[in-house]
């Protein structure tokens, strides 16, 4: 019960942060805008591979695509990560400063993300060649890699270390804070997951609309502003996860209180979890 409740607390703590600093959901925009644009070519080949029956081309092409958005969201997790840091300790953000701190770390960015790259082509050929076994096998490996990785970001950002080294380090890490971790990306998901069901709702009318055969104007609008609204959650969902991520790597690190959190509650936070619990 404890863990929930901090998860809980810590989960609307990251979501006030975004919400009072929009320079968060703006690089998570970014790095959105930057995975699509690097990723859409080798999309568009892999498509036309598989269509064409060409199956090694289009999965040489899918690992492309997946790299490249891969690519864009790391990059944009550690400006995120960078900028949350500043947040908490009580510093001004800005999109910049933090765009500059993930140039510095491309380096480790591009081998953590040639890894994810591997990992997540090894889980599609799984579930795609495997059968039944197959797939259950990819969905526990996928959870449990999102699992064990999750700290990975911000390990990358204020540690700059390699593809390997991360993962160790994020491993060892989750050892130490699982119960958090959980309960606070939990927490995170319900509350994104709510906040996006007026925006899936009004684009469900939207389509309705025009599948019914009412005013198209009036559908279409709808549906845009249906899809702008999933796609702002979304954003927003980026960012908080992101800084939860970032001010839980400070946690399990050294202790480090922002003051931004009330004390009581970090009091708790910093004690080792113990592996009886």
């Amino acid at each position: 019960m404890r863990r929930l409740t901090l998860g809980w607390r810590y989960a609307k703590q990251s979501l006030a942060i975004v919400r009072r600093n929009g320079v968060l959901t703006g690089l998570a925009a970014i790095g959105l805008v930057l995975g699509l644009g690097l990723g859409v070519g080798p999309l568009v080949v892999a498509v036309w591979a598989f269509d064409s029956e060409s199956e090694v081309i289009g999965w040489v092409a899918s690992a492309a695509a997946c790299l490249a958005f891969y690519v864009g969201l790391t990059f944009s997790g550690v400006a995120i990560a960078s900028a949350a840091a500043d947040v908490v300790g009580e510093r001004d953000a800005y999109v910049t400063a933090s765009l500059s701190v993930a140039r510095g770390r491309l380096r480790p960015i591009l081998g953590w993300c040639v890894v994810g790259t591997v990992v997540a082509i090894a889980l599609a050929l799984a579930r795609k060649k495997g059968g039944r076994a197959g797939s259950v096998l990819a969905e526990v490996g996928g959870e449990s890699w999102s699992l064990v990785t999750f700290l990975a970001i911000p390990i990358i950002a204020f540690e700059g270390l390699g593809p390997i080294s991360t993962m160790k380090r994020s491993v060892l890490l989750f050892r130490q804070r699982w119960g958090e971790q959980m309960t606070g990306t939990g927490s995170i998901s319900f509350i994104f997951v709510v906040l996006s069901l007026p925006a899936l709702a009004v684009l469900i009318a939207g389509v309705v609309q025009v599948a019914d055969g009412g005013s198209r104007l009036v559908g279409f609008v709808l549906a845009i502003a249906g899809l702008v609204g999933l796609v702002a959650v979304t954003l927003a969902g980026r960012a908080a996860s992101a800084t939860f991520g970032a001010i839980l790597y400070g946690y399990a690190t050294d202790g480090e209180i922002p003051a931004t959190i009330p004390l009581e509650e970090l009091e708790n936070l910093s004690r080792p979890v113990s592996t009886a619990a």
